[in-house]
């Protein structure tokens, strides 16, 4: 009996860039920066044009950025440690405008500090009931 293929979810090690590109559109959803013009003004930024590819955990890091910020604690760490990175998922990180798949080596050290910051976060930094 013949193996099944596996999922389309799946990306090789080696992801071709047919691979690739077929994987961020399926995940892929638009994102809007809105300033209204008093915004415009006062930070002196156009609020035009297109941005990065990011995970849905690093807009806020993005929109920051953008304004100049540093944001709060987990923000700061996040762009101290690892400033190139804005995609991150269980298949694919986006690092230094390399995508890097699950198999490679430099993709399990940035998930894992991704998941050890946010592990401390979610323990330490938020507070559920009383």
């Amino acid at each position: 009996m013949a193996e099944a293929p596996p999922p389309s979810s799946f990306l090789s090690p080696r992801g071709g860039a047919g691979e690739l590109s077929g994987y961020l559109n399926r995940c892929r959803t638009p994102y809007i920066l809105w300033a209204n013009r008093a915004l415009k003004e006062k930070m002196q930024k156009p609020f035009l044009g297109e941005g990065p590819d990011l995970s849905p955990q690093y807009l806020m890091n993005y929109t920051f950025r953008y304004l100049g910020w540093t944001g709060p604690k987990y923000m700061q760490i996040m762009e101290e440690k690892l400033p190139e990175v804005t995609v991150v998922n269980d298949q694919v990180i986006k690092n230094e405008g390399r995508y890097l798949f699950s198999k490679d080596e430099e993709f399990d050290a940035v998930q894992q500090f991704v998941k050890s910051l946010d592990y401390y976060n979610n323990k330490h930094f938020y507070y559920f009931g009383q």
